[in-house]
């Protein structure tokens, strides 16, 4: 069986309804004071909803239905490991949609392919160079998200080797960000029975990013 469910997407699912649809992100943010700080200021309150977003990924991998760690791996799970936020790796970001959004079949990791289409092109800036990031949508309709799968240099040394993925939500905002610290291990990372997409040779960053989920083990 094909598993394709990220740990992000399930913590939003989760948040949302322990929220009653209230989305985890800056704007919507508990006004509480937090241990990083007020969160009335811009940044504290991006970095409390991210602390946040991030126990809820805690909270499905130690559940025992959603997780999606081995057994055996589940009952030692501790919690996962990111770099510490920076806000340099928010960055601003333009779109570009595909001229052609034709279904392809995307080769995984284990050898199978998935069924997505080039949604379109992130163009940004990221240490001062201009670079680039395809973006594809899963043509089966269940997920309103984009997938942005990177590779970088920290990859295999401090994040998981085959690189990382970025999950963006569909509409896209009319002020669009590609934000790093969002990045996130394929599920493949943890169980290998999962169908995980390969970032394209076009998605291979130059510059590390030494932000988001480091590798598990």
């Amino acid at each position: 069986m094909i598993q394709t469910l990220s740990p992000a997407l399930l913590a939003l699912l989760l948040a949302a309804l322990l929220a009653a649809g209230q989305a985890v992100g800056a704007e919507n943010v508990d006004p509480a004071p937090t241990q990083h700080g007020d969160p009335r200021s811009h940044e504290n309150a991006y970095v409390h909803a991210l602390v946040r977003h991030r126990d809820n990924v805690d909270f499905i991998f130690r559940d025992r239905i959603l997780s999606p760690l081995t057994e055996a791996d589940r009952l030692t799970f501790t919690g996962l490991n990111y770099f510490p936020p920076a806000p340099a790796y928010a960055r601003p970001a333009t779109f570009h949609p595909a001229a052609d959004r034709s279904t392809f079949a995307m080769p995984t990791f284990d050898r199978r392919t998935l069924t997505y289409r080039h949604y379109g092109t992130f163009h940004l800036e990221l240490g001062g160079e201009r670079v680039r990031l395809k973006a594809f949508e899963r043509t089966d309709g269940e997920r309103a998200v984009l997938l942005v799968p990177f590779r970088d240099p920290t990859n295999r040394s401090e994040t998981y080797a085959g690189g990382r993925y970025l999950e963006i939500g569909l509409p896209l905002p009319e002020r669009l960000e590609v934000d790093f610290k969002r990045a996130a291990n394929p599920l493949c990372a943890y169980d290998p029975s999962y169908a995980c997409p390969i970032p394209p040779p076009e998605n291979t960053l130059q510059q590390p990013i030494r932000a988001g989920e480091l590798r598990y083990r």
